[in-house]
């Protein structure tokens, strides 16, 4: 092995052993962790088990239908996989602080290639890994096969599937760079046309509000539902290759799962070597064009435009409260990994909003349409908690770097916390309303119900960000300068599991208060009201005092 890629893989097992003697030296945290997520897989796994029991009873295309949505399920981890990988590499290789260090070491090409590969995948794809094994196992127990068909099908179809997503993305990234780096496109133009994109593809697959009897219901959900799954069943993608490699394993048909199994390794194993020798081309050459410079040159203000934004930042700046705020503000403005992924995300969410009428086939009940809104503000507070965790929670320790001139500013600790507070608090319950706002207009939700589910969103995005926020001020490490690396360590497994447990406390009073809706009983919605008040005043308060003192206490020994 050459004497840089043994050192390069030296540093790695030093830093990941460091890692995990921290963990291990704090059981405690340890302890939460491994707690909480056992608790999120079990109820997935339950949860699953149930919808997939109902789907194999259903009218006797239960085996049918759960074969059609692995399809579509599989289908989907691959499109997400790739765009979370093209974010992930972006991360680690072009805009990590040690790729410039290791550029000035006898690291060849084809080294930093794949360990920054491998470390990009395994940050973009063990939140896949698990989502799928509870789906994967409940599936399994449903069908009555035995506990080592999981193992086969997460070795055999599940990870090369991964592995042949990763390198596709990557290969994009390395080629975008290389032969479209120099096209100079607007970077609010990239999400903007996504999610219109995406907004287009529901307006052409949705269908008009059918109003249809409850015996031909399923009937015509899958006369629509079947012909528009032809994507997903496409014989050229890899997820159909996985899907029909698990059917084949499923019944018995051994024979086309290993081939479908040798398929898919064939092919990852293709993809890895492809990437291998075009990042011993391109790399280097990419690095030294693009991780130097932190944005591409933007375009000369014309005569005139200096002196107003001049005006515009004196404005600003008048008032210590008011520059801790831009302060904020231009950081998020000025980092296109936050509000680009901040627009996708809920640029599609209030797409499928937008568009939920037209994509039901039946008339459907008042308590069912109830449920749809309380699920549409579940998956809404999921994706801005893990976007808080993301981007919030690293800020503080990204900014420890600058104590020392924070510290003379005539704001102080204390405000500068409680001015990242007030502007994401304020951003994200916006957000959140106006998502929430136009899921229960379309889903025609009654007036009292919508009131009451406006103050849940408002109160648990501020709760989010508080928990966030709070928590990186608690757990500060003035000396981090990888956000990545503070988010896949155990502090930042810490903070997504409480973020997820906090959610996953308003998706319970969120059920209970469904269940008081349908049978009419306010006893119910007053104990869900009451639970979700006392879990979101512990998430808040606790976090920000503990946030506050630490800062204090840095203030003080600066």
């Amino acid at each position: 092995m050459p004497s840089g890629a043994a050192l390069f893989w030296w540093v790695r097992l030093r830093t990941w052993r460091r890692a995990a003697r921290d963990l291990l030296h704090a059981p405690l945290k340890l302890g939460v962790i491994a707690t909480v997520w056992t608790i999120l897989v079990a109820g997935l796994f339950l949860i699953a088990h149930r919808g997939i029991r109902f789907i194999y009873d259903t009218a006797g295309l239960g085996p049918f239908l759960l074969s059609r949505l692995w399809f579509l399920f599989l289908f989907v981890i691959f499109l997400l996989l790739i765009v979370s990988q093209c974010t992930g590499v972006y991360a680690t290789v072009v805009r990590s602080p040690e790729t410039q260090w290791w550029m000035t070491l006898p690291v060849s090409a084809r080294s930093l290639s794949r360990a920054k590969w491998l470390e990009s995948s395994l940050y973009s794809a063990w939140a896949v890994v698990m989502l799928v094994i509870p789906l994967l196992a409940a599936d399994l127990v449903v069908l009555r096969q035995p506990w080592w068909m999981a193992l086969w099908t997460l070795s055999a179809l599940v990870i090369p599937l991964l592995a042949i997503a990763t390198a596709v993305a990557t290969l994009l990234f390395f080629g975008w760079l290389r032969w479209c780096g120099w096209i100079a496109i607007r970077r609010e133009a990239v999400p903007a046309a996504l999610v219109l994109a995406c907004g287009a593809l529901f307006w052409l697959l949705g269908e008009r509000h059918v109003p249809a009897q409850r015996e031909d219901a399923w009937f015509l959900a899958l006369q629509g539902l079947l012909p528009r799954m032809k994507m997903a069943t496409a014989p050229w993608l890899p997820s159909a290759w996985a899907a029909r490699g698990l059917d084949a394993a499923v019944n018995g048909r051994w024979t086309g799962a290993l081939i479908y199994a040798v398929l898919l390794w064939t092919t990852a194993v293709a993809c890895w070597r492809l990437l291998d020798h075009a990042a011993a081309v391109v790399l280097m050459p990419l690095l030294r064009r693009y991780a130097a410079a932190p944005e591409m040159a933007a375009r000369a203000n014309p005569r005139g435009a200096a002196p107003r934004a001049g005006i515009a930042m004196r404005w600003w700046m008048r008032h210590a409260w008011s520059a801790a705020i831009a302060k904020d503000a231009l950081l998020v403005l000025r980092d296109p990994l936050q509000w680009s992924q901040a627009v996708v995300f809920f640029g599609l969410l209030g797409v499928y909003f937008a568009n939920i009428h037209r994509l039901a086939y039946m008339s459907v009940e008042p308590t069912w349409r109830i449920g749809v809104a309380a699920l549409n503000l579940a998956c809404t507070l999921l994706v801005l908690g893990s976007l808080t965790v993301r981007f919030l929670f690293p800020q503080m320790s990204l900014e420890g770097r600058s104590l020392w001139l924070l510290r003379i500013a005539p704001n102080g600790m204390r405000r500068l916390l409680l001015a990242k507070l007030w502007l994401y608090g304020v951003l994200g319950a916006v957000i959140i309303e106006g998502l929430l706002a136009l899921s229960m207009s379309r889903l025609e939700i009654a007036m009292p119900i919508r009131w009451w589910m406006a103050a849940v969103g408002g109160s648990a995005a501020l709760t989010l960000v508080c928990l966030s926020v709070g928590l990186g001020a608690w757990w500060i490490d003035p000396g981090a300068q990888d956000a990545a690396r503070l988010i896949s360590s155990s502090t930042g497994a810490l903070v997504l599991v409480l973020m997820l447990g906090y959610v996953s406390g308003v998706v319970a009073a969120l059920l209970l208060a469904w269940n008081g809706w349908s049978n009419h009983h306010l006893g119910t919605l007053v104990l869900a009201s009451a639970g979700f008040a006392g879990l979101s005043l512990l998430a808040s308060v606790v976090p920000m005092r503990r946030g506050l003192a630490t800062l204090e206490q840095l203030e003080w020994r600066a």
